[in-house]
This record gives C-alpha cells, sequence and structure tokens, in this order.
C-alpha cells in the first residue's frame, strides 16, 4: 500500500457522501491504530470532507474545500498524539 487516503462516506457505492471525518460510521480511530499495528509508514492524507458555510461555489462542493482539510489534519495529529503514534 503506497498511501492512505483517508476519508469516510455514508450509503453505498452508488449513493453515497462524504461526511466529516469524526461524524461517519467508520471507527476512524481504529484505522489509524490498525494502520500502525501493522506496519504502515507511508503517508496518510485525508481526503474529501463537506464544505463548511461559504465554501461550497454555487451551492456545490467539490470535497476538497480547506475547513474539511483543516479539521481532518487536526483530527488525525490528535488521535496520533493521545495513541503515541509516530507521525512526520
Amino acid at each position: 500500500m503506497f498511501f492512505v487516503h483517508y476519508r469516510d462516506v455514508q450509503g453505498d457505492k452508488t449513493h453515497f457522501r462524504e461526511t466529516f471525518h469524526d461524524n461517519g460510521p467508520t471507527d476512524m480511530v481504529r484505522m489509524l491504530d490498525i494502520y500502525s499495528k501493522s506496519g504502515f509508514d507511508g503517508p496518510i492524507r485525508p481526503d474529501h470532507a463537506p464544505a463548511l458555510a461559504g465554501e461550497a461555489e454555487n451551492g456545490k462542493s467539490s470535497g476538497y474545500t480547506i475547513g474539511g482539510k483543516v479539521l481532518a489534519f487536526g483530527y488525525m495529529k490528535g488521535i496520533m498524539e493521545a495513541r503515541g503514534l509516530r507521525y512526520e
């Protein structure tokens, strides 16, 4: 595995929407534990998050807005620090 695309969604493969990383159906804390315990040492990057107020263009979000990314990085970093996981 080259890198982890850290994201969460609600729905199924044909009808889904991205969720904030701390608000989806997946235990994202457990996922970071699993990556660490398996020896994964590659990049982990958040991807796709809902837009925050004022970020969507014409009422639509690309999934790559900055507010969701900032939240995701803080969420990931907080989990890693709390769990004693290494990150760079």
